[in-house]
């Protein structure tokens, strides 16, 4: 079984703009996903 390719956005181009290519790699069979780095707001009092 052949490994999933993972794509990190951040260095080039945000996660947003690499949806097209995590699109055109599922639809031609490649497991493929686009990690989202989300960070929380945190207030400090």
């Amino acid at each position: 079984m052949p490994l999933p390719t993972v794509i990190l956005p951040g260095y080039f181009a945000a996660a947003s703009d690499y949806r097209k290519l995590e699109k055109f790699q599922v639809d031609r069979g490649f497991s493929t996903v686009t990690v989202i780095h989300m960070t929380l707001n945190s207030k400090t009092y």
